[in-house]
Parts: C-alpha cells; sequence; structure tokens
C-alpha cells in the first residue's frame, strides 16, 4: 500500500535521532522508501510527488557532512580546508553542538569562522555539517512537475520559496510565495511566510511602496489567523506589521500591543516572543515599565533552561534600565558586561570583533558618560578608535566628554578627527549645532542646522527643524520688541512644520507650549506641556521645567515647585544642578514676596519661603563659588529677607527679638555680597547682572538701612522686655490660681470621702437589721401557723378549748401577732441622727394609742405590711401596730438592744 509505505517512511524520518549511528541508518531506509515510491495509479510512469514533497521537507532539515575537520575554541572555528559557510548560516558541528555563523574571518589562515555560541564540548577535530539545499529544490520541482493538485503545488513551491527565503534571496520567495498562496489561498504555511518576505522586502521601499507591501502581508497574516486558533506566532507578526505601519499612529500601537499580549497569553513561557513583545513596548516611553518586565521574564525563562540569554537581549534590556522612568544603573552595567560574553573591555574590542559586540561596548561607555565617570568611558572610546578608526560615534563622545568637562580645545580636535572620517556625516554637524547652542552661539547653530534641511536629510531633517525652534526660542531674551514678535513667530512656523510631518513629536509639541508660555497662554501652554508629559510616560524632563514656569507665572508656587523638584531628582545632570537650584530659589522668593502682600496663613509662612531660598542659594554657592549672578541673587534675598522682618513692625506682625538680629546679619552678608560684586570690572568679567544696582543697593544698605534696624532692634528688645515682665506676672498669677484650686479640690475631695464612708456604715448596719427582721418574722409565723392548725383542729372538744387556756397561759411572755413595733423591732435604726434623738425621747416603750372600736388588740396586717410598704427612709414615719402587753415588750426590747450593741 502506497499510503502505508508513505506513512512510515514519513514517521521514520520524524523520530529517527541522526546523532546514532542506527537513527542515520533508519533515515537513510526511509529516504530508500521514498524515492522508490511507485506513483498512483495510473501514473506508474511518473515519481510519487507526495513522496518528493516529504523528500524535500526532510533535506531541507537534514544535515550533510562536509569535507575536512573543524576545531572549535570558544566562539572560533577553525577548519582544515575553506568552508562555503555565510553570516546567519544554522551549521553542526559534532553529532551534538548547533549554532550559526555570525562572521566569517575572511583572509584568515587556517580558514577560521565565529559562531553565536560558545562551545563547550571536547577538545579536537570534528565534522561540520551543513544543510545542502539542492535536493530540496530537486525533489520540490519533482513534486510540481509532476501532479495536477492544486494543493500539493502549493506546497511543492512552498518549499522551494523556503529555500530562497533561508537563504537570503527574498525575491526569488516572494515569487513561489506568491504562487503558493495562488494555488491554495488557505495554505497557512505559505500565507505566514509570503507575509514575512513581503515585510522583509528587499528594496527597502520607502513611502506608499513600503505601506502597500505592509498592507498586503497583513492581509495574509488576518487569513491565517481565521484559518488558526490559539496559534501565537500569527498574532505576534501581526503586532511587528502594525508597529511597522503605525508611523506613530496610537490606534494601531494599541492593536499592536494587543495583538503581541494575546501571542505571550497563548504561549507565555515563549522567551523569543516575551522580547519581540517587549521591543514593541518599549516604542512608548509610557511603557518602558511594561517592555523592561518582559525583557526580564525574557531572560529568566532562557535561563531555566539552562541556557545563556542571548546577547541582544541582554543589552536591550540594559538600555531600558538606563532610561529615566526604569532607571537602575548599577543593573545596567552590569547586563552590558554579561553581553560580552564574560570577557573583558579590551579583549572585547578587536578587529574580528562582530559590529554587535562594539555597538554593547559602546553603549557601556555611554552609561560610564551619564553617570559621570568620565575617564572610563574616554577609554573604552579610545579603544573603540583605535582598533575601528572609522568607528565616527565614538569620535562625538570624546567630543561631548571635552566639551563636559570644560576642555574646548579638545572638544574641537575631536570634531576635526570627525570631519576627516565623515564629512559630510549630518549626526556629526548636528552635534556642532548643538554644542553652539549649548554655547549661546546662536548664528553658528542656526547656519549649521539650516545646512542640515537644505541637504534634505531623511534622518535628521526633523531633528533640525526642533533644533531651529529651538535657537529662536532661547534667543527670545537678546532681543525686544518686534522682533521678538518675529522670534516667537519663527519658533512657531519649525515646531508646525515638525509636528506636520510628525504629529507625535513630543519635542516639537514641548516647543509649542514654550511657545504659548511666553505669549501669555498660561493655560494653553500648560495643557500642552501636561499632554506632553502624559504621552512620553515622565521620560522628556524639560517638560516638568516648563510647567513649573507656567505654574509659577499662574502664582501657584507649590505646583511650581513641586515640578522643579521632580525635574532635579529624576533628571538634571550634574552640570543643570546649579541651574534648577536657582529655579527653585526664585520660584520660593516670589513665594515669600506673594507672602508679603497678603494676611493670614500665606503672611506666616514668609520667614520660611525666605530661608528655603536662601538655603537654595547657599548650595549653589557652594557647587559654584565663583558664579557671580548665584551671589547677585543670594545678596537681594537676604536683604529682601531682612527689610520683610524690619515691615512686620508697621504692618503689626508678629516678630520677635532673634527675628530682628537676623535681619541684622542677613543684612551684613547682602553688603558685603554687594561690595563685592559692585566692584567686579564688567570689561574683565562677564557678569549676568547689573552691577550698577549691585552699587545702589550696597549704598543703601550702608546709609539708612542700616540705622533703621538699630532702631527696629531697640524697639523690639524693648517690648520684648515689656512682655517678659507681663508673661512672668502671668505666670505668677496662674500658679497662685492653679495652688488656690489644687487645695480646693482637695478639700472637697476630703469631704466627699468621709460623707461616702458614713453612707457605707449606715449601710452596713441596715443590711444587717434587714437580715434579723426577716429572720424574726420567719419565726413568728411558723409560729402563728402551728397555733392556728392546733385551734382548728380541736375546735369541736370541750377538751380544746381548755388546753388553749393553758397555752395561752404557757405563751403569756410572747408578744401578741402584731403587737411588736418596728420601732422594737430595729432599735435605732433612722438613717438620719435627729431620728434617732426622738425615738430616744419617746422611751423605748413607746406606742401609739389605739383607735377607737378596740381594734388594737385585734391582730392585723398592719403590723408587718406597714414596715414594707413606707417608700419613706425615715422609721418613725412608719405607721406603728398595736401595742402588746408592758412586759413581754420591754423583754423583746432588751434582746434587740443587746443585738444592736454587738
Amino acid at each position: 500500500c502506497v499510503s502505508a509505505i508513505t506513512g512510515k517512511a514519513v514517521l521514520d524520518l520524524a523520530g529517527a535521532d541522526s546523532s546514532t549511528p542506527e537513527g542515520n541508518a533508519k533515515i537513510e531506509n526511509a529516504v530508500k522508501a521514498l524515492v522508490t515510491m511507485p506513483a498512483p495509479p495510473g501514473g506508474q510512469e511518473k515519481p510519487n510527488p507526495l513522496a518528493n514533497i516529504h523528500l524535500a521537507d526532510h533535506f531541507f532539515w537534514a544535515w550533510t557532512a562536509t569535507n575536512g575537520q573543524v576545531s572549535v575554541s570558544g566562539k572560533t572555528a577553525t577548519a582544515s580546508q575553506n568552508v562555503d559557510v555565510a553570516p546567519g548560516a544554522r551549521i553542526r558541528i559534532g553529532l551534538t553542538f548547533e549554532t550559526e555563523v555570525v562572521e566569517v574571518n575572511k583572509g584568515s589562515s587556517p580558514f577560521s569562522f565565529t559562531v553565536k555560541d560558545e562551545y563547550d564540548g571536547p577538545a579536537g577535530a570534528l565534522t561540520l555539517y551543513i544543510r545542502d539545499h539542492t535536493q530540496v529544490i530537486d525533489f520540490a520541482k519533482k513534486a510540481y512537475n509532476t501532479t495536477i493538485d492544486p494543493s500539493m503545488k502549493a506546497e511543492a513551491v512552498f518549499l522551494l520559496g523556503r529555500v530562497y527565503h533561508y537563504n537570503g534571496d527574498f525575491v526569488t520567495a516572494h515569487a513561489y510565495y506568491e504562487e503558493c498562496v495562488k494555488n491554495d489561498p488557505t495554505f497557512v504555511p505559505g500565507l505566514f511566510n509570503y507575509a514575512k518576505v513581503l515585510m522583509k522586502n528587499p528594496e527597502e521601499h520607502e513611502g506608499e511602496d513600503e505601506q502597500r507591501d505592509l498592507k498586503e502581508a497583513l492581509g495574509y497574516i488576518e487569513q491565517v489567523i481565521k484559518i488558526t486558533e490559539n496559534v501565537p506566532e500569527p498574532y505576534a507578526l501581526k503586532a511587528l506589521l502594525l508597529s511597522r505601519m503605525s508611523k506613530g499612529d496610537r490606534k494601531q500601537e494599541e492593536e499592536a500591543i494587543r495583538n503581541f499580549k494575546s501571542a505571550v497569553e497563548f504561549d507565555p513561557k515563549n522567551a523569543s516572543l516575551r522580547s519581540l513583545y517587549a521591543s514593541v513596548l518599549r516604542k512608548e516611553p509610557s511603557k518602558f515599565p511594561a517592555a523592561l518586565l518582559e525583557y526580564k521574564q525574557a531572560i529568566g525563562l532562557t535561563e531555566a533552561r539552562n541556557k545563556d540569554p542571548a546577547p541582544s537581549l541582554l543589552n536591550n534590556t540594559a538600555v531600558l534600565l538606563t532610561q529615566p522612568a526604569t532607571q537602575n544603573w548599577a543593573e545596567a552595567e552590569k547586563l552590558f558586561k554579561r553581553a560580552l560574553g564574560g570577557k573583558d573591555i579590551a579583549s572585547s574590542i578587536t578587529a574580528d570583533a562582530s559590529p554587535e559586540t562594539i555597538s554593547y561596548v559602546f553603549n557601556l561607555a555611554r552609561l560610564y558618560e551619564d553617570t559621570e565617570r568620565y575617564g572610563p568611558a574616554a577609554t573604552i572610546h579610545r579603544l573603540i578608535i583605535k582598533v575601528h578608526p572609522n568607528y565616527i560615534a565614538s569620535y562625538l563622545r570624546m567630543a561631548c566628554i571635552s566639551n563636559a568637562v570644560g576642555d574646548m580645545h579638545a572638544t574641537a580636535e575631536w570634531l576635526e578627527q570627525a570631519f576627516l572620517v565623515t564629512p559630510a556625516n549630518e549626526e556629526l554637524m548636528a552635534l556642532i549645532g548643538d554644542m553652539w547652542s549649548r554655547n549661546e552661539e546662536w548664528e553658528p547653530a542656526q547656519q549649521i542646522f539650516e545646512k542640515i534641511l537644505h541637504e534634505k536629510s531623511r534622518v535628521m531633517e526633523l531633528y533640525a527643524m526642533v533644533a531651529l525652534g529651538n535657537i529662536f526660542m532661547s534667543s527670545l531674551h537678546t532681543v525686544s520688541g518686534e522682533k521678538r514678535d518675529k522670534f516667537l513667530k519663527y519658533a512657531g512656523q519649525f515646531y508646525n512644520s515638525t509636528l506636520t510631518k510628525d504629529k507625535y513629536n513630543l519635542y516639537a509639541a514641548n516647543g509649542m507650549g514654550c511657545m504659548m508660555a511666553e505669549k501669555k497662554e498660561l493655560e494653553r501652554a500648560k495643557d500642552i506641556f501636561t499632554r506632553v508629559r502624559e504621552s512620553s510616560g515622565d521620560t522628556v524632563g524639560s517638560v516638568f521645567v516648563n510647567m513649573a514656569h507656567v505654574y509659577l507665572a499662574q502664582e501657584k508656587h507649590a505646583e511650581a515647585i513641586k515640578s522643579y523638584e521632580h525635574y532635579k531628582k529624576n533628571f538634571a545632570t550634574e552640570k543643570e544642578l546649579t541651574t534648577v537650584l536657582l529655579y527653585l530659589s526664585h520660584a520660593h522668593f516670589d513665594w515669600a514676596k506673594y507672602a508679603e502682600d497678603s494676611d493670614g496663613a500665606e503672611a506666616a509662612s514668609l520667614d520660611e519661603r525666605y530661608r528655603i531660598c536662601i538655603s537654595y542659594l547657599n548650595d549653589a554657592m557652594v557647587r559654584e563659588p565663583t558664579d557671580t549672578l548665584v551671589a547677585y541673587n543670594l545678596a537681594i534675598a537676604r536683604k529682601d529677607f531682612a527689610l520683610a522682618v524690619l515691615a512686620k513692625g508697621s504692618k503689626g506682625q508678629r516678630r520677635t527679638l532673634a527675628d530682628v538680629e537676623g535681619a541684622g546679619a542677613n543684612l551684613n552678608e547682602a553688603l558685603s555680597l554687594f561690595t563685592k560684586l559692585a566692584a567686579l570690572d564688567e570689561n574683565k568679567v562677564k557678569v549676568q547682572f547689573d552691577v550698577t544696582k549691585a552699587r545702589e543697593y550696597a549704598n543703601f544698605i550702608s546709609g539708612t538701612t542700616m540705622g533703621d534696624w538699630e532702631n527696629h532692634r531697640s524697639a523690639e528688645a524693648e517690648r520684648e522686655e515689656d512682655d517678659n515682665v507681663k508673661r512672668k506676672q502671668q505666670e505668677t498669677d496662674q500658679a497662685s490660681a492653679r495652688e488656690a484650686a489644687r487645695l480646693a479640690n482637695l478639700e472637697a475631695a476630703q469631704e466627699e470621702a468621709l460623707e461616702r464612708d458614713r453612707r457605707e456604715e449606715i449601710a452596713s448596719r441596715n443590711a444587717a437589721k434587714a437580715l434579723e427582721l426577716n429572720s424574726r418574722l420567719k419565726t413568728v409565723g411558723a409560729a402563728a401557723t402551728k397555733k392556728g392548725k392546733g385551734k382548728k383542729k380541736d375546735a369541736p372538744d370541750g377538751d380544746a378549748m381548755e388546753d388553749d387556756s393553758d397555752s395561752s397561759s404557757d405563751d403569756a411572755g410572747a408578744p401578741a401577732a402584731g403587737g411588736t413595733t418596728a420601732k422594737d423591732l430595729f432599735g435605732e435604726d433612722s438613717d438620719s441622727e435627729d431620728d434617732d434623738a426622738a425615738g430616744g425621747a419617746a422611751g423605748d416603750d413607746y406606742a401609739p394609742p389605739a383607735d377607737e372600736g378596740g381594734e388594737a388588740d385585734k391582730p392585723t396586717k398592719t403590723g408587718i405590711a406597714g414596715l414594707f410598704d413606707s417608700d419613706s427612709d425615715d422609721d418613725d414615719d412608719a405607721p406603728a401596730p398595736p401595742a402588746a402587753e408592758e412586759e413581754p415588750a420591754a423583754k423583746k426590747r432588751k434582746v434587740v438592744d443587746e443585738d444592736d450593741d454587738e
């Protein structure tokens, strides 16, 4: 069965291990089976097209041994004879070491080439394997010519296109892929690779041609996505296409990011996908943190497979770590060095080093330069120039380093050398223009950037337009009147032209905001700066300074200071720090002036604002002790602070003797500074202030101001002395009042304690008597119950009456029921001492007279109930029960009195 033989052969080809003799034998047998495969019924005279397709696919991936041997040391392979290898080609050395050719060392003897990966296998001569694609072409053409099935024809020409694609012949590959998708518009590999070739157009079309090819490629990728499901590669390719097509279009950029996110979600452990995703994210500064995270994920996934991350991945991650939003200098330095593969800097800069390696070393030098380690940076650039004398970027950086350290002679020499290497280099011209601008040499700077525009440079055109706009903006202070208006107009025209070509150019937008601010259109300026800040992800430092300027013009001092501080902390270089300190001091100075004209909380903050202002200026003086502008500003701040303190007296604002004495110290310091500044010779020293003003201020302070200060000090000392006397008297009075209050509180507390003890004692006595009463009532009740029961039982008999008589005689000493009074039972139980005295006067045997009708001898509930029905705490007010016989009552009273004594 043809299908069975084909299937078995294909499975053997796919499952055999080519690194073992048994695997190679299995592959050889499978190839023979496919080569000898008969054609389908009805076509015995032709080869089998399906077998040829499988053979072509096999030989595309198969390794073919070359003649001769190679030995590998590190990343350098040395061959015993010349080998047909080219940069980018995949090779295998021995049975297991697969890698990629990076560079062929032309002219070397013996023949050698550099590979991508470090070899760590056994030493010795090894067989070199390459991929011989001639058999692929042969079998694919046979398959194409022996079938009429469109899908098989499509697969055959796909295999042909893949060979040419692999070897860099994009034109031929394009033709074969185009025929492939015509034969079968649903053949996914053909659609996918055709889109990739359209992206890598060898003619590098620009403008409309490039956009046309990219749109066509996008259409094919979208077909692939419709046909396949949850496959990451099509989404990733679509994202790359959209990113290239966007040209700054935010919607397309966001769609690209969404597609890459989908690709990563389908295959989250694919390090290559994450690295590509990061490359798209990093195009927008606001997404730098997200891009950095993806790069780090890619590094981690690679290391988890016990492999070293690609040097390009390490380099790209390190570059992101040098950006303000993701800055980590120490980690970036480690990654740049790691990208060198463990080599030191000197051994990495060799004549046969790859361009990528030189760029990694160059980036490390830029890091040293950005962190103001100019010595190591210059050493690296000199090494690069020595080994690669045409590497123009290092000449330019050496010029920048020389300029940064103030060596203008060396700066000029490096630029001259660079011109000798590349006389028409636009980047070099732009760098020189920037240097003229930094030195405020506006005319030569303008000429250079206009020359770049005249050359119609696609790379530097936008840069030159923004630079020209900045020149007109920065030189506004040198002109006035109509000329100033013209400068603003020219600046606006350059910024507008830039934004017309690139509507997302943040630097042009930032310049436009500055122009609006100069025209006093502050709200429009602030809106532009806000949008630039949001779009840049806080990576354009100058926008924070410009925002602060606008806030200051609007008297929003707190917001201005916050913006200046943010720039100082995150963007300011060592050289810029003095300027930023002047900005901050001016913001606090302006706030202090605003507070002088205000009342309440603003006025209360006046001293603090002046002190902070002076503190910033002192810091600037420490950094730049010879800067006359800083000294002048410091003198102004001290003078105005002193005058503001003295003026508080006439405004009725609070001040102290210490404040006035501090004002005197500030006046003396200001006088000293103004005197020194007034003595400067403007013909010999470049000054940025009015020397005449300094002289006037010095005379003003030394004349009337110091005399006024003496009067203020005397008045404040006298007032403070009076205040001290009053305060001491008040403190004495308050202390006396506090002592009197303390004694009164103590006496009240003692009385309260005595009253509390007395009440507790009475309550205790009452509780004891209540218990005694309860006990006696139970006894009386029990006796009455027993007697009542006896009478009821004997009533019918006469003897019972006699017994009752005898019983009465026996109980003569007991009180009649209800005959005991509350006084007899409780004794002296009143809660008040007056009640006790009244009870004693009435006598222990006192009982109120009986009501008419002889009810006194009649047992009732009054004697018991009356004791508890009363709400009064006074026992003398309770209704008394009928009197009992005198003698038993007296006897009972004695018993109670004895209990009371106990």
